[in-house]
């Protein structure tokens, strides 16, 4: 097998993990877990994205130039995918942190109108 042709399917296999971790994700935002969950899986999709990045360069690096630019496509749409993805996860953050913040309010107030 030459190495073109296993730097291929390394590519391939990374793109899949990619794939499934982002799928998962996309899961646990749409079931309102919890934001620890929710944060650990965007970490493995991180992980999983910088693996793809990696592969991908290894892989180009043995193709000549004008094979090089037929084989972006599908990256930058990954690159895409993750943009959205890291979107998503931002705001949940954000939201998270609101709650919580509303929650000490509400604990706080609550705490003075007992008292008084």
């Amino acid at each position: 097998m030459t190495e073109q042709v296993e730097a291929l399917k390394i590519q391939r296999t990374a793109k899949s993990k990619f794939t499934r971790k982002k799928n998962e994700f996309y899961k646990a935002i749409a079931k309102k877990e919890s934001m620890s969950n929710i944060e650990g899986k965007f970490k493995e999709l991180t992980d999983a994205w910088r693996i793809v990045e990696d592969k991908h360069d290894l892989y180009t690096m043995l193709l000549d130039d004008d094979e090089e630019q037929d084989k972006e496509s599908w990256i930058n749409e990954l690159q895409e995918i993750y943009g959205e993805a890291l979107s998503i996860y931002n705001n949940c953050a954000s939201e998270n942190l609101l709650k919580i913040k509303e929650d000490e309010m509400h604990v706080k107030f609550d705490g003075r109108t007992m008292a008084a």
